[in-house]
């Protein structure tokens, strides 16, 4: 299958496309890359408009910078091996969110430390408030244990689910959908669905919108 995507990427180039390199290592992952740092490369292409084709072709997808506002940003280590990215892609896929969305929330969320909780109860890589958890695991028809929250791939899966609901429900203005998911939905109604006036709220948007333009 990888052959496979290899071989199409290497292929004709329609305008609606970006050139880039593209090329295999030993061990079957693919590098997309800007420039040809490799013997191997080809010539390929990613569709612009295509996010989960390029987020699965290339491992662009794992360098993300944590800025500094970032918490823990002694786990960029972790992030810059991918650890996360096969369970973003998965749920990314599930509820049509971008994924680079899921990391760039992610990375100013928690930094990618699995185990941080904040001061407010926000837990794990996402930092889910328990009660929204709950609410969203009823949704999806199933009971959550509370010791399951923390669990990295739980925590990844509830928070793109609630991403993508987010997204339906402000129409994927993206600020809004990261407003809400900040200072929760009841503000952004309070407020005529505007952008409530909080100060962490706009910083968080701000930071989230670096990250993302940083990684897409």
């Amino acid at each position: 299958m990888r052959h496979s995507l290899f071989l199409l990427l290497c292929c004709f180039m329609p305008p609606a496309m970006a050139a880039q390199w593209c090329y295999e290592d030993a061990n079957g992952i693919m590098y997309v890359e800007q420039q040809r740092t490799s013997n191997k490369a080809r010539r390929c292409a990613i569709a612009k408009n295509d996010v989960m084709q390029r987020w699965q072709a290339t491992k662009a997808n794992s360098a993300i910078r944590i800025s500094r506002s970032s918490p823990q940003s002694k786990y960029t280590a972790q992030v810059a091996k991918g650890r996360y990215d096969k369970v973003i892609g998965h749920y990314a896929r599930r509820y049509g969110v971008d994924p680079y969305l899921v990391k760039a929330v992610m990375a100013v969320e928690s930094g990618f430390n699995p185990d941080i909780i904040s001061a407010k109860g926000a837990v794990g890589l996402m930092q889910l408030m328990p009660e929204t958890a709950n609410r969203l695991s009823s949704v999806l028809g199933y009971s959550l244990e509370k010791h399951r929250l923390a669990d990295p791939e739980m925590n990844i899966h509830l928070g793109t689910y609630l991403l993508s609901e987010l997204a339906k429900r402000y129409r994927s203005n993206l600020e809004l959908v990261l407003a809400a998911y900040n200072a929760g939905e009841g503000n952004v109604a309070k407020y005529s669905n505007q952008i409530p006036p909080f100060n962490e709220t706009h910083k968080y948007i701000k930071n989230v919108m670096s990250e993302y333009k940083n990684i897409h």
